[in-house]
């Protein structure tokens, strides 16, 4: 058995380094477009900067909507579980208004960036 064991472990790291980026999940979404392929990655120009930091941003936003949605399911599970006591539904009516807050709050933060970006005539990649 140990020695089945130490045979896999010994694959593991040659299976990794055999696949690019874009072949892993993590890669296809980790990644923007211009760093996927090695050789686009080498001859990459001011435009994959660019491109770069509108990838991280929309990661950054889906993040943000996951994780003001979990916050929302949360306090609802809360305002059910109150049971008409009053001081756990205001706690509940705070949760709900917190989440429905940053949600809003990061909306108009990449809208604000993506209005400085077109103020600027900077190239907006779309995903």
């Amino acid at each position: 058995m140990d020695q089945l064991i130490s045979k896999l472990s010994s694959l593991v790291p040659v299976a990794w380094a055999q696949t690019t980026p874009s072949q892993t999940i993590a890669g296809r979404y980790l990644y923007p477009p211009c760093l996927r392929d090695v050789n686009q990655a080498q001859t990459a120009g001011g435009q994959c900067v660019l491109d770069t930091i509108y990838h991280y941003i929309g990661l950054l936003a889906a993040a943000v909507a996951i994780g003001a949605f979990i916050y929302l399911l949360y306090g609802a599970t809360q305002y059910i579980g109150a049971f008409g006591d009053e001081s756990k539904a205001a706690a509940a009516k705070k949760t709900l208004t917190g989440a429905l807050i940053g949600a809003v709050l990061a909306t108009l933060a990449w809208l604000v960036i993506r209005l400085v970006a077109s103020l600027l005539n900077a190239p907006i990649a779309t995903p």
